[in-house]
């Protein structure tokens, strides 16, 4: 298991770029071996006079059909029930077609909301976003003859055009992505830009001010013989202060077999530590544990998560 950058895989997200994405929920989790169902609970370090003790929290729960796609979300906040989410999925029973998908929150603060998707010619051609408490949205999308998704057109709640966006490619990897407001007038631009080898190595965000497109965001990635990320420099533009950038470096320790081990992430000093444990017979992670700092480059674990799989 390796950390991989993912580059426009947001599902339906009005605000920003929402590129369609039809990764499978075994490929987004790094499962293997076809899993079935998928527990994960969350158990917090804590103490209780004065000795060390565990305490459950949450448990998150994730279950597949047998190509992979998600067939249902659930998260369950044990000591908050109103926090608790559950997102379901729904497939046409001929074509396997993803259809819709509901999201319910119990958590007020957060709105329920169903996706509902029509297909052309095995791609996804509308995508309709149903507010419960505000009304409906929709999105039209546009593909070359190689089936990549090059245009989307996003209507408001009254049926007009709101945004227009744009993509560009080089292959099957993303370089360009164009915002449009519904005069045509440019608002955002995005860009990609890979090395030799595939890796994505810099992106950068451009957004309208007044008259300018301004640079507000550039990040840029650094990769070991192996293709994991070592280094990952980000920085944000502020009108107030300037440019502001938060350098991570990532380095990684394996098992003989070739599994990830430990993954430690430096700033300025050690910022966290994540340790794999263990592993089932299909090379899954079963026991994750969190290390996080008491004082710089003093760690000590604070969480860990705890991974029950089901096979077909």
């Amino acid at each position: 298991m390796k950390l991989y950058l993912i580059v426009g895989l947001l599902l339906a997200s009005i605000e920003v770029f929402s590129q369609i994405d039809y990764t499978t929920g075994w490929q987004e989790q790094n499962l293997m071996y076809k899993p079935k169902k998928v527990s994960v609970s969350h158990i917090l370090f804590t103490e209780k006079f004065g000795e060390p003790v565990e305490e459950r929290i949450g448990v998150d729960e994730l279950t597949f059909n047998g190509e992979g796609y998600y067939l249902s979300k659930s998260s369950i906040n044990l000591k908050n029930k109103d926090k608790n989410k559950t997102t379901t999925y729904q497939y046409d029973s001929n074509s396997g077609y993803l259809i819709s998908i509901d999201y319910d929150a119990e958590y007020f603060m957060t709105a329920d909301y169903t996706y509902k998707f029509e297909w052309e010619n095995g791609l996804i051609s509308k995508q309709v976003i149903i507010e419960r408490t505000s009304g409906t949205q929709y999105i039209e999308y546009k593909y070359d003859n190689q089936k990549r998704n090059i245009e989307e057109i996003i209507y408001d709640k009254r049926k007009n055009i709101s945004k227009i966006l744009r993509y560009e490619y080089d292959g099957s990897q993303l370089i360009d992505a164009k915002q449009y407001d519904n005069t045509g007038t440019l608002i955002k631009h995005k860009k990609w830009i890979y090395n030799s080898m595939k890796n994505l190595i810099r992106f950068e965000e451009y957004q309208r001010e007044n008259d300018d497109m301004v640079l507000n965001i550039k990040n840029r990635y650094k990769y070991n013989e192996n293709k994991d990320i070592i280094e990952d420099d980000n920085c944000n533009y502020y009108s107030y202060g300037g440019w502001k950038c938060y350098n991570k470096s990532f380095t990684y320790e394996y098992y003989p077999n070739g599994l990830i081990k430990k993954r430690t992430e430096y700033g300025k000093d050690i910022t966290g530590i994540e340790e794999y444990k263990s592993y089932d017979n299909h090379d899954n992670w079963t026991e994750k544990v969190i290390w996080s700092p008491i004082h710089p480059n003093e760690l000590h674990p604070s969480e860990k998560f705890v991974r029950e799989i089901e096979y077909f």
